[in-house]
């Protein structure tokens, strides 16, 4: 008997260590799709940069537009390109950490995670970025995910909006067509450094571009306004 309570406290330790810090994503999610809805609000977001090759086209493009955005660098790209980094900064982007080596929470030791966690921080800081917000990898977070933010006083950054540019990638109409259902919504896309080209044609590169020159194109159009997360999280969540 002693055992069986033993396996179901374990168990249930073990759904609430994922479960709980899953709930929470959701409700996080809600409340800045509807945020953005009632505010008319767009938010670019990109993760695992600085790349090489896709920023530089990328920065351009969004000045282009007088656009900000927000990056989410992972720490051992951020060290090897350090002058992307300050050319965010410069430009005006927003940004928050993904880690140093993109680990998955749900997939590695809490203690890993955790270091994970701060050792991306420490890089972004040695390269003069501070940062108030983190997106985990995946999107994957586990209490101790929650409990390490909140003691560093980090804003967990969701988004509304999955382009799924490094899976199965959608059309761009598809992602269009979600943005003018929602009434604005944070977009997830990456910036990172791929040759090979899809079905579609189109290399990760020139999707990315095409995709953010398409969204902005389209919020001008509808009278969105076009912002980064920092610009709207503290308003969004509470």
């Amino acid at each position: 008997m002693i055992v069986l309570y033993a396996v179901a406290l374990f168990g249930s330790l073990l759904a609430a260590w994922y479960l709980i810090p899953f709930a929470l994503r959701r409700l996080s999610s809600g409340k800045l799709r509807r945020y953005c809805r009632e505010q008319g609000i767009v938010v670019l977001s990109y993760d695992d940069g600085p790349s090489e090759q896709l920023l530089p086209q990328l920065l351009e493009l969004l000045s282009e537009h007088k656009v900000q955005a927000t990056f989410f660098l992972l720490g051992r790209n951020a060290e090897v390109n350090r002058e992307a980094v300050r050319l965010l900064r410069e430009g005006g982007h927003e940004v928050g950490s993904h880690t140093y080596d993109h680990s998955n929470a749900w997939k590695t030791w809490p203690w890993h995670s955790a270091a994970d966690l701060a050792k991306g921080l420490k890089s972004l800081q040695s390269n003069g970025a501070t940062t108030e917000i983190f997106r985990p990898p995946y999107g994957k977070a586990t209490l101790l995910t929650f409990f390490d933010c909140y003691l560093r006083k980090l804003r967990l950054g969701w988004w509304t909006i999955d382009s799924q540019d490094v899976w199965k990638r959608r059309p761009v109409s598809d992602v269009l067509n979600e943005l003018k259902t929602d009434g604005g919504g944070v977009i997830l896309m990456h910036d990172l450094d791929r040759d090979e080209v899809q079905a579609d044609g189109m290399s990760h590169s020139d999707y990315v571009l095409g995709l953010t020159r398409e969204v902005i194109d389209f919020a001008s159009r509808s009278g969105l306004k076009m912002q980064r997360m920092g610009d709207i999280y503290a308003k969004a969540l509470d």
